[in-house]
């Protein structure tokens, strides 16, 4: 009988995994003279990691630290804020998503939108009726990142960081770029880093 060997090709991003359908126990009932072998080397695009929640802290006085849940991945992955108090179009949304270019490279991109809402008559009527809140406006941000189909996790990755380091403030001191989601509040409002300022005052370095 011929040997059959099949290939579990393990996937470094964004955690190893195997990518295939079968479990082992399942490969040799189903192949009993099968021949497995592991190659980390081999890699096709890998699962997407399991959806979860995200916490994420906005840039208040004093931070308030918002929930993502998932809400479903079709046709893309989709999370939304969970805050009991806010109507459902109020709530913060996230999207992700990849898109194969004509050229064979890709698009990939995340998508946060914040609504604001406001009161109109908030001092009442003569009934002392108050309008709900609804969506005033809706401040949007987009990261997206194009890749050419040759281009390596190394190669997406050093971008990826490097792009988000000046968006946390990176400077001429080294070390620099260091905003994250555990800043202290209004730290991202007051910083006066090319990259924050661009968004915090709409303003271009000269």
């Amino acid at each position: 009988m011929s040997e059959i060997i099949i290939y579990l090709i393990v996937a470094v991003w964004p955690v190893p995994q195997l990518l295939c359908n079968y479990s082992l126990k399942g490969l040799l009932t189903d192949y009993p003279y099968c021949t497995i072998v592991v190659s980390p080397t081999l890699v096709l695009e890998p699962f997407m990691a399991q959806m979860a929640n995200f916490l994420v802290k906005d840039d208040a006085a004093t931070p308030k630290e918002w929930t993502l849940q998932p809400i479903t991945d079709t046709p893309i992955p989709f999370w939304r804020g969970s805050d009991a108090s806010i109507p459902l179009d109020g709530q913060p949304r996230l999207t992700m998503s990849t898109e194969k270019l004509k050229s064979g490279g890709y698009k990939v991109t995340a998508k946060l939108e914040v609504p604001t809402m406001e009161t109109l008559g908030a001092s009442g009527t003569s009934a002392g009726y108050v309008a709900p809140p609804k969506v005033a406006y809706v401040t949007t941000a987009i990261f997206t990142v194009f890749c050419d189909k040759r281009s390596t996790i190394a190669d997406r990755m050093n971008c990826v960081r490097m792009a988000v380091a000046v968006l946390q403030g990176a400077s001429a001191t080294t070390a620099t770029g260091t905003l994250a989601n555990s800043a202290a509040g209004g730290a991202w409002t007051a910083s006066t880093a090319a990259g924050p300022q661009l968004f915090n005052s709409l303003t271009l370095p000269n």
